[in-house]
């Protein structure tokens, strides 16, 4: 669900989810997959007490935010400019009116996502300190969003996957499907062709953020030869496969992911964040009566 509407310099609209914790000073984006829009949190238990802005993007043609107008081509690097501009815009606003600043920027890439979070990483080296890729496909390998579908399909998640079977995950999956559908295929199809070049892969090297590589073994898209791929071209990056899932190791794994693009708890003190909450349950086994 989008929770605000912000205007980008050529006046279209971006819509943003906001999660976690709006008193932190560490603010990550997470740029959702293809088909997908913003709103989805991986473990919003984990979120809500970790001590992190999570601000999610409705890319153009999704939920709230505008399509492109005609005669504007889609381009990665066209939004992660756009994307920048307006982050250090607000951090200007935001230091002239409350004298307080972020401590810090972040972006999580997840599937095709994540082709915009590493130019906006790979441009913008003074905007983005902390940079994890969730199964991004190479610049070379085709995507599932040819398929023009907005479907649980697309997103090629198997229905055995174990991250599907936790609580809530399937649910939060199909709000944010049902988000990305609201103009049709119209974001599916402004994806498909900013992300049909390999030119946005040039220029990786420059990137300077500590990356981290998170790959699913079961995904049949970006397995970890694609993280492989990323880790040989961006200077600071490490590779964490994960057996088991695919696309949804960004749920298994969203301590880990948390921990890199928001370390110490994005340095807000344990009294300012409900540190007590549990995480969801792990194992399906423990919720679901059977024995473990």
């Amino acid at each position: 669900m989008t929770h605000r509407l912000i205007r980008l310099g050529d006046d279209r609209i971006l819509g943003i989810s906001a999660l976690g914790d709006p008193a932190a000073h560490r603010l990550v984006l997470l740029f959702p997959p293809t088909p997908g829009a913003g709103g989805f949190d991986p473990d919003p238990l984990l979120t809500e007490r970790w001590g992190v802005q999570l601000l999610t993007l409705d890319r153009p043609g999704y939920a709230a935010s505008s399509p492109l107008p005609d005669g504007v081509a889609p381009s990665v690097t066209g939004l992660a400019d756009a994307v920048a501009d307006w982050i250090e815009q607000s951090a200007d606003d935001a230091e002239r009116i409350t004298t307080s600043r972020f401590s810090g920027v972040s972006a999580i890439g997840w599937g095709e996502g994540g082709a915009y979070a590493a130019v906006l990483a790979a441009r913008h080296p003074g905007l983005v300190e902390r940079l994890a890729l969730v199964g991004t496909p190479r610049p070379t390998a085709p995507g599932p969003y040819r398929t023009r579908q907005v479907s649980m399909e697309a997103l090629r998640i198997r229905a055995d996957d174990p991250n599907l079977a936790l609580p809530g995950v399937a649910d939060r999956l199909r709000t944010m499907l049902e988000a990305a559908g609201l103009q049709g295929t119209a974001g599916v199809r402004t994806d498909s062709a900013a992300l049909a070049g390999v030119d946005w892969g040039e220029g990786l090297d420059r990137l300077q953020a500590e990356t981290l590589l998170v790959y699913g073994d079961q995904d049949p898209l970006a397995g970890p030869v694609d993280g492989r791929w990323f880790e040989r071209r961006i200077p600071r990056a490490r590779l964490h496969p994960v057996a088991g899932t695919g696309l949804l190791a960004i749920v298994g794994e969203w301590e880990r992911i948390l921990d890199h693009v928001a370390p110490q708890h994005g340095h807000l003190a344990p009294d300012l964040r409900d540190a007590g909450t549990p995480q969801i349950e792990r194992d399906p086994r423990a919720w679901s009566g059977q024995d473990a």
